[in-house]
């Protein structure tokens, strides 16, 4: 009996606040760094349970800083397509939106010499 509750003072309670901790971590969270309520270790000392906290810091450390990577390409993402679409826009007004897709069909001559073929070819077969 006293080794059970030895064992539930020294290990299990700390499990339980660690379980508790794992529970509230989110994605993108600032939750604050766990700790255990007990004396703390010297760093030549520690035992287990101070090896798996400071594991379950670390994963929230990297949890926060992978969130902050993906919020960043994301907005650099949505940034680009705001851009593109812009650009798709203006092109599409000024009748030159058939000749973006063009150029990737086209090898070895510039956009330019592209453009201005079929510009031509427009303009004399409409003369005709």
């Amino acid at each position: 009996m006293f080794i059970s509750v030895l064992f539930g003072y020294l290990v299990t309670r700390h499990l339980a606040t660690m379980a508790a901790y794992a529970r509230r971590l989110e994605f993108g969270g600032r939750a604050e760094s766990l700790e255990l309520d007990r004396v703390k270790s010297a760093p030549s000392k520690q035992d287990e349970l101070d090896g798996l906290v400071a594991a379950i810091n670390e994963m929230q450390d990297n949890l926060r800083q992978t969130h902050l990577e993906l919020q960043k390409s994301h907005d650099e993402l949505e940034d680009r397509v705001i851009e593109r679409t812009k650009e798709l826009t203006h092109r599409k007004k000024n009748g030159r939106l058939a000749f973006t897709f063009l150029d990737r069909d086209v090898r070895g001559r510039s956009r330019n010499d592209v453009c201005d073929q079929y510009s031509s070819n427009s303009v004399s077969k409409a003369a005709v």
